[in-house]
């Protein structure tokens, strides 16, 4: 056997799509800035908030996703979507098939899900180091206002993850 990716091979395994090959939307942000319109010529979306529910079409095809809100703790509401297939809440929906559905009708996964576990340990150190920077310090440096046994934990995490 030559690895993992040619025993999947053999056995006829297909892998998942991935959410960021299809559009999507996010009703936390179509909602937090109060939208009752939303047009988006780059892929054809045309959508409106009418009666409770997100209508409009989306590359030629009608669409109608159902919205509920949901009472929050210190006031205001939260909203969500409907999934057309399963009618389970979700924040976000994907558009394929003519449909927005969500994540686990259509059978997607994220990128992260893909990668091998060497890519993994990679991907998690260079976000730290990015984290770092982010603050104006690096992997050698310090960023100002931050405690010394947090940036140390850090580095010792970077170190571990190149080890790995």
């Amino acid at each position: 056997m030559k690895g993992w990716a040619k025993y999947w091979e053999n056995k006829g395994h297909t892998p998942k799509k991935v959410c960021s090959q299809l559009y999507c939307l996010d009703s936390f942000l179509i909602f937090q800035i109060e939208l009752k319109r939303l047009w988006l010529p780059e892929i054809g979306l045309c959508a409106w908030l009418k009666e409770g529910s997100f209508v409009g079409h989306c590359k030629g095809m009608p669409f109608s996703l159902k919205v509920v809100a949901q009472r929050c703790n210190y006031g205001g509401y939260r909203y969500f979507f409907l999934c057309s297939c399963c009618f389970a809440r979700m924040r976000k929906v994907y558009f394929a098939n003519g449909a927005f559905h969500c994540r686990k009708c259509l059978k997607l996964g994220y990128y992260s899900q893909r990668l091998r576990a060497c890519d993994g340990f990679v991907r998690m150190k260079w976000k730290i180091i990015e984290g770092l920077e982010i603050k104006r310090g690096s992997e050698y440096k310090r960023p100002p206002r931050m405690w010394r046994r947090t940036y140390e934990s850090l580095q010792e995490r970077i170190s571990y993850l190149d080890w790995k």
